[in-house]
């Protein structure tokens, strides 16, 4: 989670850097706006699978309610968890 905070600040100062920097130079942003508006519903529908589940890998960690060696099962279907982190939950499946 450490991880995770420092690049969203490090993104967001970024950000700003870049805004500031731009209109410093003297480049009006006004036209940019519906632009970005535009490309920001675009990418917002196209993305928002991943953002979901981004969200949901966040709940899990902060939840610590599954745990590495802890056995899943759906069905017929049951596993082991060996790693967990962001993005990446890895198991042994089997049946």
């Amino acid at each position: 989670m450490q991880v995770l905070a420092v690049k969203a600040v490090q993104i967001t100062l970024y950000g700003f850097a870049f805004f500031i920097g731009i209109n410093t130079v003297g480049i009006d942003l006004s036209g940019l706006a519906i632009l970005t508006g535009a490309i920001g519903v675009g990418l917002g529908f196209g993305l928002q699978k991943v953002i979901s589940n981004l969200v949901s890998d966040v709940i899990i960690l902060l939840d610590k309610s599954i745990k590495p060696e802890d056995l899943i099962s759906l069905g017929e279907t049951f596993g082991w968890i060996k790693i967990l982190g962001a993005l990446c939950v890895r198991g042994n499946a089997g049946r």
